[in-house]
């Protein structure tokens, strides 16, 4: 009988860069990873917009002008195979970001 899979955080910190796309997580190698949430925060302290993506860049959520303090989350399904990268692209920095998701062996 096979294990349930679970949630595993994959990231918790803080976007500090603007104006181009940055990575701030890359998929392990031997890994498939199974993106289930990116939560963010605007901690800029002004109106602001964050782009989320993936290597090429992919974006796969967007949010434009969100106020000081504002949070949302993205959550869905995204398969990101070994070395593929998580990526943001922001107007102001920073943003408060907590991703999670199932990171699996490749057999």
């Amino acid at each position: 009988m096979p294990l349930p899979i679970y949630s595993t955080q994959l990231f918790l910190g803080t976007l500090t860069v603007v104006s181009a796309w940055t990575p701030f997580y890359t998929v392990p190698s031997g890994r498939v990873l199974l993106l289930r949430s990116i939560r963010v925060r605007n901690g800029t302290g002004a109106i602001s917009s964050l782009n989320l993506g993936v290597t090429g860049p992919i974006t796969f959520f967007s949010e434009s002008a969100r106020p000081a303090a504002d949070e949302f989350e993205w959550s869905g399904w995204y398969v990101l195979n070994a070395g593929q990268q998580l990526l943001y692209f922001a107007d102001h920095a920073p943003w408060n970001c907590w991703a999670s998701g199932q990171l699996l062996t490749i057999a």
